[in-house]
């Protein structure tokens, strides 16, 4: 694969996680007793496609060698145009529900494009492997919040206990 359409690529997915961040924001208007949960993973979001974007400069500026990318930069613009979809669904009242939001949150942290990141680089530097290494370590830990708040949901439980639960634990990490 060329090296321009490489940068494209990462353009697009640096793009794609500030959609995230968007539509995270967004839920965290709808749902304000979540609001801090949702802020938290729409900070997260911003930073990985800061990393993103720190990865197509190491690229471009000869610092790591590409892999070979299954994914199309068409693919990445229709996960786009979803993501992009759900924030208008969200601002026009569509979504109404919690569980709904954190659904549609762990499908898009459970998407694809979230893992074909990872496969892309050819981990010969270590600056890149450890941006590498923190993105997918990040991805991990965001989908296992949501789907932990998902399941808590499922049983029963109460949002703040649950979001009480996860903070607990953050702060014995």
């Amino acid at each position: 694969m060329d090296k321009t359409n490489q940068v494209v690529i990462y353009e697009h997915l640096a793009r794609h996680e500030e959609c995230m961040a968007e539509l995270y924001r967004t839920f965290g208007k709808i749902f304000p007793e979540t609001a801090d949960f949702w802020n938290q993973m729409a900070e997260e979001e911003s930073s990985q496609a800061k990393m993103l974007y720190t990865l197509k400069c190491r690229y471009e500026a000869g610092q790591g060698q590409l892999r070979e990318c299954k994914l199309k930069s068409t693919a990445i613009q229709y996960s786009l145009d979803y993501v992009n979809q759900k924030i208008e669904s969200a601002r026009n009242g569509e979504i109404t529900s919690l569980k709904e939001a954190l659904v549609i949150a762990y499908d898009l942290e459970n998407a694809v494009i979230e893992k074909e990141v990872f496969a892309m680089f050819e981990e010969n530097s270590p600056a890149i492997t450890q941006v590498l290494e923190k993105l997918y370590d990040d991805n991990l830990n965001q989908r296992k919040k949501v789907f932990d708040l998902i399941e808590g949901l499922k049983s029963g439980r109460d949002i703040r206990e649950l979001l009480n639960n996860q903070a607990s634990k953050a702060e014995h990490e």
